[in-house]
């Protein structure tokens, strides 16, 4: 049997591309980054006429966006009630505008930003750079296209 573009789309499609929506949100460490995917993924649809996988892509980001606020805001909020001294915040501030001037102002708006600092400071603890940890987990995957820039950081550092 040929293997052609037909045999791929249905190799494709099913179930199995439920895990490999999930392997996608693990291996890039936020939801936000397979936001993009399934929204592009429903535009694609969308330009084509394929209403139904369209409907469906936009469906599935819904449920993704659903369950990572379901299961983050607990955490979240613990990291917030446990923020470092209020000296130890404004140097991170100043790390923030070091490393990531571009993305500073966003990062320091973010309500997760506490929850960030206090990542920063359990990270400094272990023996990490936070410098050198906001370089690193900041260029993994650009920035710019994420709603919560501070939650995002956060997620690439713990996870």
């Amino acid at each position: 049997m040929r293997s052609g573009p037909r045999q791929a789309i249905m190799a494709w499609r099913g179930p199995s591309a439920r895990s490999r929506c999930r392997q996608k949100v693990a291996q890039d460490q936020h939801p936000e980054a397979a936001d993009a995917d399934e929204g592009a993924a429903a535009k694609w649809h969308e330009q084509r006429g394929h209403e139904q996988q369209a409907a469906a892509a936009e469906e599935a980001l819904r449920h993704l966006q659903a369950g990572y606020q379901q299961a983050a805001t607990p955490v979240l909020a613990d990291l917030t009630r446990r923020a470092p001294r209020a000296a130890t915040v404004r140097r991170f501030e100043q790390d923030v505008r070091a490393t990531l001037p571009d993305h500073a102002d966003r990062i320091l708006a973010d309500p997760a930003w506490t929850a960030l600092t206090t990542t920063l400071a359990h990270a400094e603890t272990a023996g990490h750079s936070s410098r050198r940890l906001l370089t690193e987990v900041g260029t993994q995957r650009e920035l710019d296209s994420a709603e919560h820039p501070a939650e995002v950081l956060n997620w690439r550092i713990t996870v």
